[in-house]
């Protein structure tokens, strides 16, 4: 048995085992580069993804964006609308009071008075006319003052002017309106 040569056995089992060893290796870096290529798509995939969403997320804000400023156009149309039917429901209690207001200057007139010039500025009201005395137009104060459409009554000029057989007194009276919300409430129900 001496005689057997083992070594080109050993030669053919040694190139055996590094073509395995070669293959083997060859195999395990093939799977890292593919374990690797997987992760690397795997994370690329949720990437997009996630742009995908924060696109959809972008495009809803947008949207949202519109719709609130059409809300606060909405609502400055709306407080421009609510200002208007102010304005018109103050301009409807105005027009019932000034009926009153010249109802009540026409009740209160009294004899011997005549209005020649009758103005209004915001809330007072200016009275030109003439009396035959100064007790004609201290009465006209009095009946004002008297009355729930009036608060005071002020005597701004009494002149007098003569003329042929009797004297004139020319004066001028400021009537301060007298407004309270439940009175034209009251009026504009009747």
């Amino acid at each position: 048995m001496s005689n057997i040569n083992l070594l080109p056995w050993r030669g053919e089992q040694r190139q055996k085992n590094d073509k395995k060893l070669l293959l083997a290796s060859f195999t395990f870096w093939a799977a890292c580069l593919l374990v690797g290529f997987l992760a690397l798509e795997n994370l690329n995939g949720r990437l997009s993804y996630q742009n995908e969403r924060n696109q959809y997320l972008m495009h809803e804000n947008s949207k949202l964006n519109r719709k609130i400023a059409d809300i606060k156009k909405l609502q400055a149309e709306k407080r421009d609308l609510v200002g208007r039917i102010n304005v018109i429901q103050d301009l409807q209690q105005d027009r019932i009071h000034i009926i009153h207001v010249f109802d009540d200057i026409v009740r209160k007139l009294p004899a011997g008075v005549t209005l020649d010039k009758m103005s209004k500025k915001s809330r007072e009201i200016h009275l030109k006319g003439r009396a035959q005395s100064n007790s004609r137009v201290s009465e006209l104060m009095n009946k004002a003052d008297s009355s729930e459409f009036f608060g005071r009554s002020n005597l701004n000029v009494v002149a007098l002017q003569k003329k042929s057989d009797t004297d004139i007194r020319e004066f001028e009276v400021v009537l301060t309106e007298a407004i309270s919300e439940a009175n034209t409430t009251q009026e504009a129900q009747k």
